[in-house]
């Protein structure tokens, strides 16, 4: 009897569900999921451009969380898994702040979003990514 395969998790934000990318299968790893993400921003792997995809996500979540208060953090992740070296941040910020930048031409005021640059990420979640979750985590 084979498993149904799993959907990809889902975050909810003022009523409107994004989808999440699902994290790869990595076994019995030790490592944490990722936590929920309201929208997931993928990266190539030395790469700080917002794909087309990237932007309709971007373009959606915008919409949306224009019309309700609140805050929301940008974690970027780069590197290899952990990594916490300078190459890796200064990744990770690149992305983050490219994030930023086009939820700024989008009508989000900076205010209203708490930046990070991680690093290599320390979960099982994809490693080159920007993760839009709830502030203070």
């Amino acid at each position: 009897d084979p498993t149904p395969p799993a959907t990809a998790p889902q975050a909810d934000i003022g009523g409107t569900t994004f989808l999440e990318a699902s994290a790869p299968n990595l076994g019995a790893s030790p490592l944490a999921a990722p936590e929920p993400a309201i929208a997931r921003i993928r990266f190539d792997a030395d790469g700080t451009a917002l794909s087309d995809m990237a932007k309709a996500t971007l373009d959606a979540f915008a919409d949306e969380f224009k019309r309700r208060g609140g805050r929301v953090a940008l974690k970027a992740y780069a590197g290899n898994l952990g990594d916490t070296g300078i190459n890796a941040r200064r990744m990770s910020l690149k992305r983050v702040l490219a994030v930023r930048e086009y939820l700024l031409a989008r009508g989000i005021a900076a205010e209203r979003l708490e930046v990070r640059a991680l690093g290599g990420a320390h979960d099982s979640g994809p490693l080159d990514r920007v993760d839009i979750t709830r502030p203070g985590g």
